[in-house]
């Protein structure tokens, strides 16, 4: 039996002594139970130590002596906190403990004295005596240092996963738009030249059955160039091209309600024209997927989307007053394309909320950062030699002068062939962009402009802009192969006087430089009003 024996003397009154009193307490169990502790302390692979109240450590086991690099002696009587990375927020755990009684998986950093550091992820009790007084704290770490690098490695796999995902993604959407802009481009291009010169033998043709053959063939071209638009659109509508988020979205709601019956309210406040044509892009994908979940899900006839810049940052909103749902519902169900839009936004440095209750409708937001502008103050080179051109008036003589503007070389080849066998018409320039076409109409100074919507440098609406600033009794006729209100709004408050489409007659064109065309009702007077 293991005792601790206790003794005193004691005395009579005059304080002589009389004997003593003696007793011995039973501690085999105590001691047996120490022992046990030890053992367990000893057996752990990971470092084990018990701390005092005061913070102090009391006893370590070899795998603290590994793990830290200090002998036993070194490390018994020191501040535990001290072989830590972070000694107050080591501190901060040993305060939880007393008063939580336990603290489980709390992180920390072990630090070797050669400089070595060990992930570990700190448990720790206190243990009291018989009588509950806390005598100290037992605390382990457990070292996580490979699962900690496992894991990492894993987050680093994921993020390159991501990044190859957006990567696919821009790649498809970058095909979408090759195979659209080689329809657009090239083949509707070359099928509108084709058809001017098609009305040239039109023209000169004497046989009435020759004539109607070459309307056969002109019809059949006309239909070609409808189909291929058609699918232009549908892969990669040029709109989303443009840059103008505003814009891009009026179209997209237009054409939802055209198609599936959905009337969208589009809000846009302030200028939304985008830096970064790709964010545009995906900004319009994201809306049109959004709109897509509204139409499946929602089971409502009308949604909203609102835009607006915060700083550099574009928010986009799309709500509905539908059926909604439980946000969670999305980390089970990916296959509705809204994780594929959090997972790009988040990629793009953006952030995505979603806030949905059964029978209160839903609202997706979307927040990414478009790139810095420029300021620049300073009017260019260009500008200022426009701004110093003198103004006059249009040639007053008997023939029209024209000035032919479009980026499609074919089709220009096709227009002039047109015009130069015209009576009445003169052509005077081709230009092969919107800022070219502003030089060349300032210093040839047309009657007519035949101006394309859709050209690279410059937009169509905005060298028109530009041109009847500085001519504004110059007539400028808009030429384009899409037959779009939001387009021909543009390009009438610009200061376009007519709207045509690279379809129509040679006879309608001409009417129209002539200012004679009365027979579709696209021209300003009965162009639709903004809304």
């Amino acid at each position: 039996m293991n005792v601790l024996y206790n003794a005193s003397v004691y005395r009579d009154m005059r304080g002589n002594v009389l004997g003593v009193f003696a007793a011995a307490r039973d501690v085999t169990a105590q001691r047996q139970a120490s022992q046990y502790a030890r053992s367990l302390i000893e057996a752990s692979l990971d470092p084990f130590v018990t701390i005092s109240p005061e913070g102090k450590i009391t006893d370590v086991n070899e795998a603290t002596i590994r793990a830290t690099g200090a002998s036993r002696e070194q490390l018994i009587g020191a501040d535990f906190s001290d072989y830590f990375t972070e000694p107050e927020k080591a501190r901060e755990g040993y305060r939880q403990v007393f008063e939580k009684g336990f603290v489980t998986d709390y992180p920390l950093t072990l630090r070797h004295r050669d400089g070595r550091l060990m992930d570990v992820l700190y448990n720790a009790s206190v243990y009291k005596d018989m009588r509950g007084n806390v005598l100290g704290v037992f605390a382990a770490a457990r070292d996580v240092t490979a699962k900690k690098r496992i894991e990492e490695e894993l987050a680093h796999r994921a993020r390159q996963l991501q990044r190859l995902t957006l990567e696919l993604s821009q790649a498809e959407e970058q095909e979408r738009r090759r195979i659209a802009v080689i329809l657009h481009e090239d083949l509707q291009q070359q099928i509108a030249g084709a058809k001017f010169h098609l009305s040239l033998v039109g023209g000169r043709a004497q046989d009435d059955r020759l004539r109607a053959e070459v309307d056969e063939v002109d019809a059949m071209l006309r239909e070609a160039i409808e189909t291929s638009r058609s699918l232009s659109r549908d892969l990669s509508p040029a709109v989303a091209h443009m840059n103008d988020l505003g814009e891009v979205l009026q179209w997209l709601a237009q054409r939802v309600r055209g198609q599936q019956g959905l009337s969208v309210d589009v809000a846009v406040f302030g200028d939304m024209m985008l830096q970064s044509e790709a964010l545009a892009m995906f900004l319009f994908r994201a809306a049109q997927e959004m709109l897509f979940n509204v139409i499946k899900h929602a089971h409502v006839r009308e949604a909203a989307i609102r835009v607006r810049k915060v700083g550099r940052y574009v928010c986009l909103r799309v709500s509905d007053q539908g059926r909604g749902f439980d946000p969670e519902e999305l980390k089970e169900t990916p296959g509705i394309g809204l994780f594929s839009i959090h997972e790009r936004t988040e990629l793009l440095g953006g952030r995505m909320k979603v806030r949905s209750a059964r029978g209160k409708g839903s609202k997706f937001s979307i927040m990414v950062p478009d790139r810095q502008k420029v300021q620049n103050g300073e009017k260019t080179r260009q500008e200022a030699a426009y701004a110093s051109a003198p103004v006059s008036t249009p040639s007053s003589s008997a023939a029209l002068r024209v000035l032919l503007v479009d980026d499609h070389s074919i089709v220009r080849k096709g227009l002039a062939a047109m015009l130069r066998g015209a009576s009445g018409v003169e052509l005077v320039g081709e230009a092969p962009d919107g800022r070219e076409a502003i030089r060349m109409a300032v210093d040839l100074q047309p009657d007519v402009v035949i101006m394309d919507v859709y050209m690279p440098l410059m937009r169509g609406d905005e060298a028109t802009r530009q041109i009847k600033r500085y001519l504004p009794k110059t007539r400028v006729i808009a030429l384009s192969m899409y037959d779009e209100a939001d387009k021909k709004e543009s390009m009438f408050q610009a200061g376009a006087e007519d709207y045509i489409l690279k379809t129509v007659s040679a006879e309608e064109l001409l009417a129209a430089i002539r200012g004679r065309r009365s027979g579709d009702g696209i021209g300003p007077k009965n162009r639709p009003r903004s809304g």
